[in-house]
């Protein structure tokens, strides 16, 4: 039986995770830690324009249909923003003594955190490292037009944000009739499964092959409404019918390290 404690944020999504790996045979979730950090409805700048509140309810209805129907209770422990970092709180997880500690959405660890339990710690990255990092990684690729950067990194956690040494990663299956929140739930939800298969295995495999790539970074203040309106004029515009077409030369040109 392995222990685990996820370190995540306060949505759907977040919840969903803690849902899933407690229901799975042989992962004993000893508690799930909410953060109350920033979230996308918070934005006071966008919620005025109509194309944000359409994106957010979208984003809702998708999040219930692939999460809504996972409800096994787990232990919660709701903490304020950066009390993950208090030396209290890491020496109370260091004393329960996991065998992994996942994070998924939560802020960003610091050297006190990792200095302890960096060596038990997975960090979830919902895009494809070292291509796309930083925040929104899987929504700017629809205002780039690079679908092949879609994704998520299973890695070891490190000081430089998203840069860990990589575990594994994961594209999505990507259909015609896809929107925006479809392909983004899709991934989160094949990433619990594959995260449940790497912390049941024997030995996590680390990867040591180099990506000769510039990693784009993005920023939470990225989130504009011009980025808004263009990754939903790109949808309405066949962004995913022309790139299915292409898919397998895309994915080819940009390798991804898939284990599990």
């Amino acid at each position: 039986m392995k222990k685990v404690i996820i370190i995540t944020s306060r949505e759907l999504r977040h919840k969903f995770l803690c849902h899933f790996l407690s229901s799975k045979k042989n992962i004993n979730l000893l508690y799930g830690i909410h953060e109350n950090n920033i979230i996308l409805s918070s934005n006071k700048k966008l919620r005025k324009y109509k194309i944000f509140r359409k994106h957010l309810k979208l984003r809702s209805i998708s999040e219930k249909n692939y999460f809504g129907s996972y409800t096994k209770k787990y232990n919660k422990i709701c903490v304020k923003k950066d009390m993950i970092n208090k030396p209290s709180f890491i020496n109370k997880i260091k004393r329960d003594d996991p065998d992994y500690i996942i994070t998924f959405g939560c802020s960003i660890l610091k050297n006190n955190y990792l200095d302890k339990l960096k060596n038990k710690t997975i960090n979830i990255h919902l895009g494809l490292s070292p291509y796309y990092k930083g925040s929104g990684t899987n929504f700017f690729p629809f205002v780039n037009n690079e679908l092949q950067f879609l994704g998520s990194t299973l890695m070891k956690i490190s000081k430089k944000i998203d840069d860990g040494k990589i575990i594994t990663q994961i594209r999505p299956k990507i259909y015609n009739s896809d929107k925006i929140h479809d392909i983004g739930n899709r991934i989160i939800f094949n990433t619990a499964k594959t995260l449940a298969k790497i912390i049941l295995c024997k030995k996590i495999q680390i990867s040591k092959k180099k990506f000769k790539y510039k990693s784009r970074y993005f920023k939470r203040k990225d989130f504009t409404l011009e980025a808004l309106k263009k990754a939903y004029y790109n949808v309405e515009s066949g962004i995913i019918r022309n790139y299915l077409k292409n898919a397998k030369k895309m994915e080819k040109k940009f390798p991804i390290i898939e284990r599990y």
